[in-house]
C-alpha cells in the first residue's frame, strides 16, 4: 500500500496533543461535534500524523474567530522547524506575507507574480490578483492576452469547459 508521509518521524500523537491541547480535550468527541476552530486544529494533525515533507494549508483562516487564527499562525514556525515545508493558501495578505518566505500570486491559474515575501509590495500584489498589469519590481509572468476587466469577467459558475457545449437553457453563459 503506497504510503502518504514519511512514515516514522517527528508527529507522534503525543506531539500532536502538545502542539493542539484543544484535540487532547475533545479527542473522545465526535469531530462534527467540534468547533470550525477545532475541525480545523483536527485536519492540520491528522496531516502532520502522516509526517509529511509537504503540508498544504487552504484558506487555514476561512470563517474562523481571529483568535484561533491567531493560534494556527503561532504554530507554523514550529511545524516548519519540525522539517515540514508549508504550502500556504490563504485569502488575509497580510498574514500569508507574514508567514511565509515567498509568495506567487495566481490569477485564473496562473502565476502573476512572484517574489520574497519581505519584499512584496502589498498594493500590487492585489493589483495583480484583482487582473491589472503586473507590478513593477517584481518577477512576473507573463499570461495569455492582456487582463480582463473585472465587469467582463465571466464567474465560474458560467465558464463551460473546454471542448463541451454550451447548454441552450443557460442565456448567461457566453457563446
Amino acid at each position: 500500500m503506497p504510503s502518504t508521509g514519511r512514515g516514522p518521524g517527528p508527529w507522534s500523537l503525543d506531539t500532536l496533543y502538545d502542539l493542539f491541547p484543544m484535540v487532547a480535550a475533545r479527542r473522545t468527541q465526535r469531530a462534527g461535534l467540534l468547533s470550525g476552530g477545532e475541525q480545523q486544529a483536527v485536519a492540520i494533525a491528522r496531516a502532520l500524523a502522516a509526517n509529511p515533507r509537504v503540508l498544504l494549508m487552504d484558506e487555514v483562516s476561512l470563517g474562523l474567530a481571529p483568535a484561533v487564527v491567531d493560534g494556527f499562525y503561532r504554530l507554523l514556525p514550529r511545524i516548519q522547524q519540525s522539517g515540514v515545508r508549508i504550502l500556504l493558501v490563504e485569502q488575509d495578505i497580510d498574514r500569508a506575507l507574514a508567514a511565509s518566505d515567498r509568495a506567487l500570486c495566481l490569477l485564473e491559474g496562473r502565476v502573476v507574480m512572484a517574489g520574497d515575501s519581505a519584499g512584496l509590495d502589498r498594493d500590487r500584489l492585489v493589483s495583480a490578483y484583482f487582473g491589472a498589469p503586473s507590478a513593477p519590481g517584481f518577477s512576473a509572468t507573463k499570461t495569455a492576452g492582456a487582463p480582463v476587466p473585472l465587469d467582463k469577467r465571466v464567474p465560474l459558475d458560467k465558464r463551460v469547459p473546454p471542448g463541451n457545449s454550451v447548454p441552450p437553457d443557460n442565456p448567461e453563459v457566453p457563446r
